[in-house]
């Protein structure tokens, strides 16, 4: 019997052992993957373009110039695997917003608004812009675009009669409102979608 527990206790202390033995050994394998990791995620956040570059190409494409802007911010993000800078600022009573990639420069998403501070009083609930004159509008800001791929309704934001829609064409997709007292454009937004193909 002696001997039976003694046998016992050399296999237990023998798997204990082992078990500590592997632990140890993917602890460390597992410290060294976390570790490859790691730096692969450090050097993905390493942005080609400095926030200066990104500013630059975000007021190019809105055509203003550095003197007709104001309260810029720019932060360096990481979303759905890509490295992109979110860009902000604002010109008379318009605030502009961009992504843009920080590798590349490409533009993956713009949008636009009036301020609201800034906007028309409130007027009637009629509409003195036609839906086909916020359809040409909408139209002439996206180069090619056709009916076909516009999408338009009247809708009322805040006590105000709008012309809202979106626009798919070239795998972009534009939103867009429009207001149907003045036929101004109240808010603009783009998006690149590549799975549209």
């Amino acid at each position: 019997m002696i001997m039976k527990n003694k046998g016992l206790k050399v296999l237990t202390g023998v798997l204990a052992a082992v078990s500590i033995f592997t632990m140890a050994g993917g602890l460390a394998v597992g410290a060294a993957v976390v570790k490859g990791e790691r730096a692969g995620y450090e050097a993905n956040f390493k942005a080609k373009l400095t926030e200066d570059e990104v500013l630059k190409i975000a007021r190019e494409d809105a055509d203003l110039k550095e003197k007709e802007t104001d309260r810029s911010r720019v932060k360096l993000d990481y979303d759905d695997g890509i490295l992109s800078y979110d860009v902000e600022f604002y010109s008379g009573n318009k605030e502009y917003d961009y992504e843009i990639d920080a590798n590349s420069g490409e533009i993956l998403k713009v949008d636009y608004e009036i301020e609201r501070e800034f906007q028309e009083p409130y007027g009637s609930a009629e509409a003195k812009v036609s839906i086909e004159e916020a359809t040409k509008t909408a139209l002439a800001q996206v180069s090619g675009a056709t009916e076909k791929e516009l999408r338009i309704k009247a809708d009322y934001d805040d006590g105000r009669l709008i012309y809202e829609g979106d626009i798919l064409h070239d795998n972009v997709e534009y939103e867009f409102e429009i207001s149907a007292e003045t036929g101004k454009i109240l808010s603009w937004e783009s998006e690149k979608h590549s799975f549209w193909d």
